[in-house]
């Protein structure tokens, strides 16, 4: 059994200006156990926002037309908030395939 994450981008979203400065991005994580891959999928989505301070002029900056998925996710926001839902996903997966015992459970009444 191991649990595989398959990471995307859904949206960009861009300042409202020539500039096509990125703001936010929403980032999806589908992931599944390769016990019972399709009982196990799990999907989690994150909208994260991005300082748009230094504009065009911010160190590493690379413009709209020039950017790729992996380029996205490696920028420090979007990557912290991928591993969030990684772990999530996992200990979502991992209780489906054993899951924990019930805090609470019904019994006979003692009369």
């Amino acid at each position: 059994m191991s649990i595989t994450h398959n990471v995307g981008i859904a949206t960009l979203q861009i300042c409202n200006d020539s500039n096509n400065v990125v703001s936010h991005v929403t980032v999806s994580v589908a992931s599944s156990d390769s016990s019972d891959p399709t009982g196990t999928l799990e999907f989690s989505y994150a909208s994260v926002g991005l300082t748009t301070s230094g504009g065009i002029s911010a160190t590493g900056f690379v413009t709209y037309t020039n950017l790729t998925e992996s380029e996205v996710l490696s920028w420090e926001a979007v990557n912290s908030d991928v591993e969030l839902l990684k772990a999530k996903n996992v200990k979502i997966i991992n209780n489906t395939i054993s899951p924990p015992a019930p805090t609470y459970v019904s019994k006979e009444l003692p009369w």
